[in-house]
């Protein structure tokens, strides 16, 4: 499958399954041998079907509509920047995907309660390519700290990179995602979702 045909499987995913929280529709998206690294959730189908059973007994909220702020794909990876209130709180969300056969076969995530702030990303223009030495540089220029980090997966579209890379502070980890638009060699728009990395999970796979 190409990029665009990723995407729409990811996007559909989150349209027919989570957003109408379906469950039924789960083997129509997902691969039967599903990786779950989201710390709070089990593993495999039955971890995700678990998970929209919880949603149905939520309330669905008043004013209905896509949380899904920016959606970038290269290769087999899909990444999702998500703007989202759930249950009071403000969250700032990054999903990435893994896709093979037009499946979904892995995923991971990272949530920050960022409910004192105001998520301000305007979907950004894929219309450039960029450069993969020039994202390392300017995801260096704009936080230093990532030299001593680990960068686990990079993905480009257009002039457009999303990062997962992990931040080691005080002696504590993070799980860490970088959006960023890049324009001749330098970030010009930039949004960044962190979240610690538990000691306990609800699955043994790693948040990373």
């Amino acid at each position: 499958m190409n990029n665009d045909a990723n995407k729409k499987l990811v996007l559909d995913l989150y349209k027919k399954v989570i957003g109408q929280r379906n469950a039924d529709l789960i083997d129509n998206y997902i691969g039967d041998n599903y990786i779950q690294h989201s710390p709070s959730m089990k593993d495999g189908k039955a971890g995700l079907r678990e998970a929209i059973e919880y949603l149905k007994l939520l309330p669905r909220p008043e004013v209905q509509k896509s949380p899904i702020v920016l959606a970038i794909a290269e290769g087999d990876y899909v990444m999702l920047l998500l703007d989202l209130n759930f249950m009071g709180k403000h969250l700032s969300v990054a999903d990435l995907f893994k896709v093979s056969d037009g499946k979904i076969v892995e995923h991971w995530d990272a949530i920050q309660d960022i409910s004192s702030t105001e998520l301000n990303v305007p979907l950004f223009d894929v219309d450039a390519d960029v450069v993969l030495s020039d994202v390392d540089k300017t995801l260096i220029e704009k936080h230093p700290d990532l030299r001593r980090d680990k960068i686990h997966r990079m993905i480009v579209e257009g002039n457009v990179a999303g990062v997962q890379s992990e931040i080691d502070k005080s002696g504590k980890r993070f799980a860490c995602y970088d959006f960023l638009k890049i324009i001749d060699s330098k970030i010009v728009q930039s949004w960044r979702v962190v979240q610690a990395i538990p000691e306990n999970m609800a699955n043994s796979n790693g948040m990373l």
